[in-house]
């Protein structure tokens, strides 16, 4: 293999999406800049930099290790009178235990001193990846390096190898209160939003109002390219951590859509099911409030924390109605809010309370928009505005966790350590190793 195709370069999607967490860079808070450089970069790192394009693997210089794990190498096209530059990286992700790989240069190539580079990846902490450790010993012409299980080493005779110093900000909650701007120009996207399904960007207002509207612009099914992706027009904006005591509201002009929805504490958004509360207008002046789960195919809810290797995107949406009713008209623009205050949930449309219930299958998260049916229609001065004061968040220093057991697989990216559950991500999951005999901590 010559290549490697990694999707995506930088991980900017909301938590709560399924695909979220997967790429070199986790770039997941644009209000705040912060961003983790992940494992990933530097086991790219250990051949990217110590070859370049026009170096070639030698075969004969290429194998596998007798107990777990394989070694490449490649060679510069060509070299001076001292030979050409090579580089050996060795895995050891399947080593039944510790062994010596010893390497001397042959017929061609440069015999001067290695240098030695290492990830860990048995370990969580940067500190441990792509370290530059003390150059091996050499006996009489032969290079002898030890290498322990569940490491990634380069040897190699290049130099200028090296970590950037860059430091990521602090990572933070989005504030709230939050508005939505609509200040950028027609077709472009409303910034932090992340559309689901169908298109929403930013266009000219219609219905007398001014000034630019966010609009749902598709308006024929698209063709799909997975099973996962059958859900209506939808988009998702804010903190999925943010505390669910807040009130969102937004004005809505239906067009030709037979319904919108304004969406609130949204926990997980997977195939064609929203979780979290939704309150409907619909054409014909209906409104409902509705709880929404997602569920597998066969049963099961999903949640925002399901493990990756369980859930690529799946579900069908399940809808619970917890309110309904009937406004004379809806025709032109209406003002839709949703006050929720623990389980107290309250329906205002055009400043008037409908409807007011208790419900708690759902007590955070996101807020978002939907649109039934392929059709167009717009949304307008979209906030969000706390209805109890927030909690206070304990600082993360000195915080440490501990755990009876976890499982983590590193080969199927299953990373289930305690320590996780203090990155500030919701869908991180603590997972014990094993069958459950006895109480798991």
């Amino acid at each position: 293999m010559t290549a490697a195709l990694v999707w995506s370069a930088a991980s900017a999607f909301y938590d709560d999406l399924p695909l979220a967490g997967r790429g070199l860079v986790l770039a997941e808070q644009p209000w705040s800049g912060a961003y983790t450089v992940g494992r990933e970069v530097w086991v790219l790192a250990q051949t990217t930099q110590f070859a370049r394009p026009g170096w070639r693997y030698d075969d004969p210089a290429s194998g596998r290790l007798p107990l777990g794990g394989s070694y490449v190498t490649l060679r510069a096209p060509v070299g001076g009178r001292a030979g050409a530059d090579w580089s050996t990286v060795v895995e050891t992700t399947q080593a039944a235990g510790p062994q010596v790989l010893r390497l001397r240069a042959g017929s061609g190539l440069r015999g001067r001193r290695l240098h030695e580079w290492c990830t860990d990846l048995t370990s969580g902490d940067p500190a441990g990846w792509f370290v530059h450790e003390p150059d091996p010993g050499r006996v009489a012409g032969t290079t002898a390096v030890r290498l322990a299980p569940g490491q990634l080493c380069t040897l190699t005779t290049t130099t200028g190898q090296h970590r950037g110093g860059a430091r990521s900000p602090a990572p933070g909650p989005m504030p709230m209160p939050f508005t939505a701007s609509t200040a950028g120009p027609t077709g472009s996207e409303p910034p932090l939003f992340f559309d689901v399904n169908g298109a929403f960007d930013l266009a000219p207002c219609a219905g007398g109002a001014a000034g630019s509207c966010i609009t749902q612009e598709v308006t024929r099914r698209p063709i799909r390219w997975s099973t996962a992706g059958d859900g209506l027009p939808t988009t998702l904006v804010g903190d999925p951590t943010w505390d669910g005591d807040y009130t969102v509201s937004a004005s809505v002009l239906l067009q030709d859509a037979p319904w919108v929805e304004l969406l609130g504490r949204v926990d997980g958004a997977r195939g064609a099911g929203v979780s979290g509360y939704a309150l409907r207008l619909s054409a014909n002046g209906t409104w409902r409030l509705a709880t929404e789960a997602v569920v597998r195919p066969s049963g099961g809810t999903l949640r925002s924390t399901a493990g990756k290797t369980a859930d690529e995107g799946g579900g069908a949406a399940v809808d619970r109605v917890l309110a309904a009713g009937r406004i004379p008209a809806a025709a032109g623009w209406h003002r839709l809010a949703l006050r929720m205050s623990g389980p107290r949930l309250a329906v205002l449309i055009d400043g008037r309370t409908l409807a007011q219930v208790a419900d708690a299958a759902h007590t955070d998260g996101q807020i978002g928009l939907r649109v039934g049916g392929w059709a167009r229609a717009q949304f307008a001065t979209l906030s969000v505005v706390p209805t109890e004061p927030g909690p206070r968040m304990l600082p993360d220093t000195g915080l440490t966790a501990t755990a009876s057991s976890a499982r983590f697989e590193q080969d199927y990216d299953v990373d289930g350590r305690a320590e996780r559950v203090l990155d500030g991500r919701p869908s991180t999951l603590w997972s014990s190793a094993g069958p459950v005999r006895r109480p798991r901590w």
